[in-house]
């Protein structure tokens, strides 16, 4: 096992893990009544930076599309360092980046579900952690996240197409975004 990435203490005690048909317009939400969906964007609110980027269709199958629209950057604040220490190897840094299911974001800490929050050590670990996000939280442990969305998931997950770009890419996207590698953490530049 390689150490790529920690997770939450809801996830495996905080234990160091290991790294192992959506409309192109769709904002990894149903389209509305008259049909119209959400674009993609890297921002969804001003303090929320999604982990979607608008190129992710020319270099990544459906699936990974959808899930970097689940998924957003979060940065460990004081609670995150008191509640999320049991079973850590290492403790987050005030500021520390790691990835959070948007649709149980606002939740208390006791409430989110199994892997709702991961720490990746590096930019190359944002694929297996986010990989490990789907496979642990959203499609098993989510009460936030609307059937549709995860219906979307499912089917996109299925049709078996291969990415054009592989974990590169996620970590490339990482640093458009803003993400940088300091001393086994990642954060979010300023």
């Amino acid at each position: 096992q390689s150490e790529a990435f920690t997770t939450d203490s809801n996830d495996a005690g905080g234990a160091e893990g290991s790294t192992s048909n959506f409309d192109s317009n769709s904002n990894g939400v149903p389209a509305t009544s008259s049909g119209t969906s959400t674009s993609a964007t890297s921002t969804t609110t001003s303090d929320v930076k999604s982990l979607s980027l608008p190129t992710d269709y020319t270099h990544l199958t459906p699936y990974q599309v959808a899930l970097r629209k689940q998924i957003i950057i979060r940065e460990a604040n004081e609670e995150d360092i008191l509640v999320d220490t049991q079973g850590r190897k290492i403790p987050l840094s005030l500021g520390q980046a790691g990835i959070q299911c948007k649709h149980c974001k606002d939740m208390p800490f006791r409430h989110r579900g199994k892997g709702s929050v991961y720490y990746p050590k590096s930019l190359d670990g944002l694929y297996q952690a986010c990989q490990n996000m789907s496979r642990n939280h959203l499609r098993k442990t989510c009460k936030s996240i609307h059937p549709d969305v995860l219906e979307q998931l499912n089917q996109a997950r299925c049709a078996r197409s291969r990415a054009i770009e592989g974990t590169n890419y996620w970590a490339d996207g990482g640093k458009q975004l803003g993400l940088y590698e300091d001393n086994g953490k990642l954060f979010v530049r300023r």
